[in-house]
């Protein structure tokens, strides 16, 4: 009979293993995913907000352009609205 509990408690510790180690590689690559994401929003904020005046001068008397920067630029702005709520980094 102590051979049938031991036998029992380890298939628990392995289902336990099994379960930690697989909640582990989701979450890392969970966390691979939102770092991706961090760094595409910082740089797309960081292009525009540092070329939206600069563009501002030359592309709003464009007509084609000033729409497609204007679509950028609310993306942008979005994005780190979204950024900033979620705290990616952190």
């Amino acid at each position: 009979m102590q051979r049938d509990s031991r036998d029992e408690m380890w298939a628990v510790v392995y289902e336990t293993w099994y379960d930690a180690g697989y909640n582990l590689e989701v979450a890392t690559r969970m966390v691979d995913r939102t770092k991706a994401t961090d760094d595409v929003t910082k740089v797309l904020v960081a292009v525009t907000a540092s070329g939206s005046v600069v563009a501002g001068w030359a592309l709003w008397s464009t007509e084609g352009f000033s729409i497609a920067w204007t679509c950028i630029a609310g993306f942008a702005a979005l994005l780190s609205i979204v950024h900033g709520t979620l705290g990616i980094p952190a």
